[in-house]
């Protein structure tokens, strides 16, 4: 399947995106940033699309697993490299990226991306038992050169957990949990290598995943 991207009525700082204009992903990321991202990355976290590739899931403890099984975080499944397809569409209603994450063995972790203007934040805002803006994580996004980027000029990002909100209400700085990561483009630039970790101020590490996707095409 490929994905066509319309021209856009208005004019924006990539002719070529239907949402760069207000996209969260592009807001949050230093704009001298936008062309050292690969073409085709940038077009995934802008105008939607899918990757998938096999991810290594951890989990650590008691603990880790009760929260993850309550939270619906990633499970650990027979083997610990699950296929894992990752889908991001544009929400039609508004201007933000609705995410779809589907573990093997796992409920899909569906989330909505906009941009919080007040906060300077990308909010990355998941529902829970149906209710929607359950929890929500205001990510800064920070850019880093790939081990290649002398010879492809390929930056890729962070994302750094700086605020959660539950129900709407900010949590203290000792009760929050954090889901920090890094998205690394290969040289070719269709695909990247992913790590998340998701970890509590109290009870420590929750869950991690890491490995490599590829877009779909």
């Amino acid at each position: 399947m490929k994905f066509k991207i319309p021209l856009p009525r208005t004019p924006c700082y990539f002719s070529n995106f239907t949402k760069a204009d207000s996209s969260a992903f592009l807001k949050a990321l230093p704009q001298e940033s936008h062309l050292k991202i690969p073409h085709e990355m940038l077009k995934f976290h802008v105008d939607g699309g899918v990757c998938r590739g096999p991810l290594r899931v951890e989990r650590f403890g008691i603990i880790s697993n009760i929260i993850c099984y309550f939270g619906q975080l990633p499970t650990v499944s027979d083997s610990p490299i699950q296929d894992v397809v990752v889908t991001s569409k544009i929400c039609p209603e508004s201007d933000s990226l609705f995410w779809t994450r589907q573990f093997p063995s796992s409920p899909i972790m569906q989330s909505q991306w906009y941009y919080d203007e007040k906060e300077q934040l990308a909010v990355d805002s998941f529902s829970f038992m149906g209710i929607p803006n359950f929890a929500r994580f205001g990510l800064k996004l920070v850019p880093i050169n790939t081990p290649h980027f002398e010879t492809t000029g390929f930056q890729g990002f962070q994302h750094l957990s700086s605020k959660l909100w539950i129900l709407g209400m900010p949590l203290p700085s000792f009760l929050e949990m954090k889901a920090d990561g890094l998205s690394m483009p290969h040289e070719d630039g269709k695909g990247w290598r992913v790590e998340v970790l998701v970890e509590h101020a109290i009870f420590g590490k929750i869950v991690s995943y890491s490995g490599d996707v590829r877009l779909c095409s």
